[in-house]
């Protein structure tokens, strides 16, 4: 906790963030010695999660979760909970059949792991960028593109001013035409879901957007972001390698629904359907208690 923090929870929470700061770091390094009871890996480091979620966002990095596990074998497997260089607590040798909570554990960690990503690029992750980014996807003509930017406020170029959509001189664009003007946008195939194409084409006939910026802040943090989906991916095949076709247990999918990362959560991000038998902790963040 810096200064500021510590000062706001002393005289607006009655120290209520130190007090469960100490009760959560109490429960990980001296696991079994009060309450709760409850030492299973999932439990543990779902603690150690919420503990790190009470840092500052510049420390979150130290907080780090080690495994120690043969993924070709059945030897016995372990999981190390550290701060910085000092260690929190180190689990015993573990069973690899111990309700399969390795599978968990795993989910956890990549969790961690694209967390750290995340707090990496976060200068990038502004509205202001997406909106470049989507401006790039839609349009070829570097002309174009200054023009996007010149009326993205303009609400001229609104939904309710589109009268329709052609097919342009070839296909390598689509012209949208508004009650005064056209814009000539790009039609090239969608490799990466780029902003173009068949995509940004039933984004202009079917989203009720005023003006172009909240045309382009369509799917803005959400499963649909493009940069969100890049930098999920290496994460997704890290968890498949982990623990492969478990990644489908309804556990796995709870604790990755569990997850938020900017308007959307891990398991919607890695494409795979949410739990619907537990909504309401789908809607907890992971870790809480």
């Amino acid at each position: 906790m810096g200064l500021i923090d510590r000062l706001y929870d002393r005289f607006f929470r009655q120290g209520g963030k130190r007090a469960a700061i100490t009760r959560l770091y109490r429960q990980l390094s001296q696991p079994g010695a009060g309450e709760p009871h409850d030492l299973t890996p999932t439990t543990m480091v779902a603690r150690f999660m919420q503990l790190r979620a009470y840092a500052n966002s510049e420390y979150r990095k130290v907080f780090q979760l080690s495994l120690r596990y043969d993924p070709l074998g059945q030897a016995p497997w372990s999981y190390l909970m550290q701060i910085g260089d000092y260690q929190i607590y180190q689990s015993p040798p573990l069973d690899y059949r111990l309700d399969n909570h390795l599978a968990e554990v795993c989910t956890m960690k990549v969790c961690l792991s694209l967390d750290d990503v995340l707090a990496e690029i976060r200068e990038q992750l502004t509205p202001e960028r997406y909106i470049q980014s989507q401006i790039e996807s839609m349009a070829d003509a570097p002309a174009v593109r200054q023009k996007l930017h010149a009326v993205l406020d303009d609400p001229a170029y609104g939904r309710e001013n589109l009268l329709g959509i052609t097919n342009g001189d070839d296909s390598a664009c689509i012209v949208a035409h508004y009650r005064h003007d056209s814009l000539a946008f790009a039609n090239r195939c969608a490799t990466h879901d780029e902003f173009r194409g068949s995509r940004l084409k039933t984004a202009l006939l079917t989203t009720d957007y005023p003006n172009l910026r909240a045309l382009c802040l369509v799917g803005y943090m959400t499963k649909e972001d493009t940069l969100l989906k890049y930098l999920a991916r290496p994460h997704l095949l890290q968890l498949v390698d982990y623990i492969g076709d478990a990644i489908h247990r309804p556990e796995v999918r709870r604790l990755l629904a569990r997850f938020p990362v900017g308007e959307t959560t891990a398991c919607e991000l890695f494409n795979l359907t949410p739990p619907d038998n537990d909504a309401s902790a789908a809607r907890q963040p992971l870790g809480a208690q």
